[in-house]
């Protein structure tokens, strides 16, 4: 779990608006056997939704939004169309919250202290606060351990428990008293004390009058049990089942079981790590399961520990799953584990699901030197005759479904995308519903089960690959010149330099690689973001494509990298590379910044070469309010470049900009593209299409000048499409492309494996091309 809660995000979430998927059926399902997104609600006023949690009913949700430290209320009456009902102040950080069985009331638990890194802590008691789920009204609370994290509620002897993670985070302070933004356990100066459970049975008339029991862990106990810092517990997560409560010490890589009614831990264990486990330890560019987990990073601190963050009993109450997250670099079991109460491991994934992800686009190299996927969040639930786990990865941003009728052994169903970094994870059986609570994009992410396997619309297919296949990131498409069922794609330099085939068939688009692109017979070091096949006056006997390789602006720097238009062959051999004039990018200096091409395409009788450069120049200044992006023209005949003033949209929102992505030519010089804010979730406010065209348009040379005379070289531009909540609620609107028959394909670039990686069919050539 994330230790160190930020305000806000960095650009603030400023709208709360609904994305849906489609009507609910009000639990008429039969069977559930596996599920579909039904919508994506988004948190309003740029909160955090971190962890959720329902009235009996499944009607109204609650989550917490530490950021804002408020409970947000939703009515899910309705889940297709979920509406937010009100934001509850309750004086500090609320970091879980449960409700009662009866559904009278939600218990949350808040965080009090002052805690901001560089500042004198303040350490107060935390919060157990009552609100009422009618009036929506706060109406007792009970003081707590200073630090609680979560919270999971049971019934004893016809009497509300709950059951508190006191975690208590080590808080280290400098010589001058103030925060340091340490976070290792174990270490001297730690002022923060012990992590502890607590037990608190409920007086539902007045909270503050309830019994609370501490429940401490013996440091020796710990030691002996060979977990990792035992003057430091730490516990993290809680779930409850027949009277027993299993607690999660997630740094310590431990997990213990308590019982309630004598209040005694009846089972402690080490969760230990995997031997053995291919996984990609490198972050170079391709996803690789070539090296061995954790043997090859052995010398890493605590190489390997699992150190579990949730944890979730099986219906039964006889089988525990733990979500085995990490907390430094190369600790975790990079996937989940099945355990006995007493602490023998019934089953792993073995690395399974990061292949998985893999397979899907989930999987982000970049985190390979760290955690990998990092799953952090496991729910259960029985639905109808079946019984599934939930399997949450923060860095993937899915949720993989597995069916564990058979407890030790866990069947894998389908993978569930996400917002990003699902934290919260909910199953609302009694509505047919599963529910995400989305750290990153705010949002809610809301699926209904269906009868056999869930199979994706045609229009808006599920993107695999065959094991082995490395892939993310969809900066850029382009259609087959004679085949709509086939699209070329490519990464951006977050992945190796290849170009993606895609193969269309009803709901499904089946990735392989098309070929690499190379340069001296090697990998060529270049950054993708716009593609086109090649119909170029200058192609060759075997012609391939045209790419847009977007540069750096790192100038004078050995890093630096050009903006460049490079000709392929059909092997992907580079026949050609053109560059920008000096003058705008050389490696001496430029005036574009490091949002340059985002897309190529070509002019219809084939002279021509047009490219979107993302943003106005570095030094450019507005012209009567308005920022001017170029949109450049280079003559294969004359070799002389173009540059035409596109007129960007305007953002008051803090830290964002506008921006351009990729380009198409929709026949006959009528060119289509991508215009898009930095937004995401419910602050996203532009990611549409605009057409336009440079017929009778003049050049124009140099920076813009608050005076300077655009008349004449402005493009006149007409939105066509609108599709924000199309790719909600993610950032990056990139891929743009028409095939023969007249489809609109769109695509969303998942930064290199952070979420989906969506393919959605937008248009008809004939609807916008008016």
């Amino acid at each position: 779990m994330r230790k160190q809660l930020v305000a806000a995000l960095s650009i603030s979430l400023v709208a709360s608006t609904v994305f849906s998927a489609g009507s609910f059926a009000a639990s008429k399902t039969k069977q559930v056997d596996s599920f579909r997104p039904l919508s994506t609600f988004a948190v309003p006023g740029g909160g955090i939704a971190e962890i959720i949690s329902a009235t009996p009913d499944g009607n109204r949700l609650f989550y917490t939004s530490a950021g804002l430290g408020s409970i947000g209320v939703l009515d899910l009456a309705n889940p297709a169309k979920p509406k937010h009902l009100k934001a509850i102040e309750v004086g500090g950080e609320p970091t879980s919250i449960a409700v009662t069985p009866d559904g009278k009331t939600a218990l949350a638990v808040v965080i009090a202290s002052k805690r901001a890194i560089g500042e004198v802590p303040e350490i107060k008691p935390g919060k157990l606060i009552a609100i009422d789920t009618t009036t929506l009204k706060i109406k007792s609370e009970l003081a707590i351990g200073n630090h609680p994290d979560s919270i999971a509620l049971t019934t004893l002897n016809g009497q509300y428990v709950a059951v508190i993670a006191i975690e208590n985070e080590p808080l280290y302070v400098d010589d001058k008293g103030a925060r340091t933004d340490e976070e290792k356990p174990g270490l001297d100066g730690d002022i923060s004390g012990p992590g502890y459970v607590q037990i608190v049975n409920v007086n539902n008339s007045d909270l503050g009058k309830s019994k609370v029991t501490d429940i401490k862990f013996d440091s020796a106990q710990l030691k002996a049990k060979g977990l990792l810092y035992p003057e430091d517990p730490q516990p993290e997560f809680v779930d409850i089942r027949n009277g027993k409560a299993a607690v999660t010490l997630q740094e310590n890589n431990g997990v213990a079981v308590i019982d309630l009614k004598s209040s005694t831990i009846t089972s402690l264990f080490s969760s230990g790590k995997p031997v053995k486990q291919k996984a990609d330890l490198t972050e170079d560019g391709k996803v690789s399961f070539t090296g061995s987990y954790p043997e090859d990073v052995s010398k890493e601190e605590n190489a390997g520990a699992r150190m579990s963050d949730a944890i979730a009993w099986n219906a039964a109450g006889t089988t525990l799953y733990t979500a085995d997250e990490g907390e430094l670099d190369y600790t975790g079991g990079r996937g989940w584990s099945v355990w006995s109460p007493s602490g023998k491991l019934l089953w792993s994934d073995k690395g399974s699901l990061e292949s998985k992800a893999a397979e899907y686009g989930y999987y982000a190299d970049s985190r390979s030197e760290a955690k990998g996927i990092e799953v952090e969040g496991v729910e259960t639930a029985v639905f109808g005759k079946k019984e599934f786990a939930f399997v949450g990865s923060e860095r993937g941003s899915f949720v993989a479904l597995y069916d564990i009728t058979k407890p030790a052994s866990p069947a894998f169903i389908q993978l569930l995308p996400t917002g990003t970094r699902p934290e919260g994870l909910l199953a609302l059986p009694q509505k047919n519903l599963f529910l995400t609570s989305d750290e990153t994009t705010g949002t809610i992410t809301i699926f209904e089960g269906v009868s056999g396997l869930y199979q994706a619309p045609a229009n808006n297919p599920t993107i695999s690959a065959k094991p082995g296949v490395s892939w993310a990131a969809l900066s850029g498409l382009a259609a087959d010149a004679k085949n709509s069922n086939v699209l070329y794609a490519v990464p951006d330099v977050a992945m190796q330099p290849y170009i993606y085939k895609l193969d269309l068939k009803g709901g499904e688009a089946k990735l392989s690689h098309h070929v690499s692109i190379k340069e001296n017979g090697k990998l060529a070091n270049i950054d993708m973001e716009g593609i086109v096949v090649d119909t170029s006056i200058a192609k060759g006997k075997q012609p391939g494509f045209w790419l847009a390789s977007e540069g750096n602006a790192l100038f004078k720097d050995k890093e630096y990298m050009a903006n460049l238009l490079i000709q392929v062959d059909s092997q992907g051999k580079v026949l050609r590379k053109i560059a920008l004039p000096a003058e705008i990018d050389s490696a001496d200096g430029g005036v574009i910044r490091n949002n340059g091409f985002e897309g190529v395409t070509l002019s219809s009788d084939g002279r021509y070469l047009i490219a979107p450069i993302q943003r106005e120049y570095a030094k450019d200044a507005k012209v009567g309010g308005v920022n001017y992006a170029r949109i450049a023209r280079y003559d294969l005949q004359t070799n002389a470049w173009d540059f035409f003033l596109y007129p960007l949209e305007q953002t008051d929102t803090k830290g964002d900009w506008i921006g351009l992505s990729e380009i198409v030519n929709l026949g006959k010089d009528k060119y289509a593209v991508i215009e898009r804010d930095k937004l995401i979730g419910g602050a996203a406010k532009l990611k549409a299409v605009y057409t336009f065209s440079l017929k009778d348009l003049k050049p124009f040379v140099g920076l813009t000048e608050e005076k300077s005379v655009v008349a004449g070289s402005v493009i006149k531009k007409k939105k066509v499409l609108d599709l924000t909540s199309t790719i909600a609620p993610f950032e990056k609107l990139e891929g743009l492309t028409v095939t023969p028959n007249g489809k609109v394909w769109a695509a969303v670039d998942n930064d290199g494996g952070v979420h989906l990686s969506g393919l959605y069919a937008v248009a008809n050539l004939k609807d916008i091309n008016k």
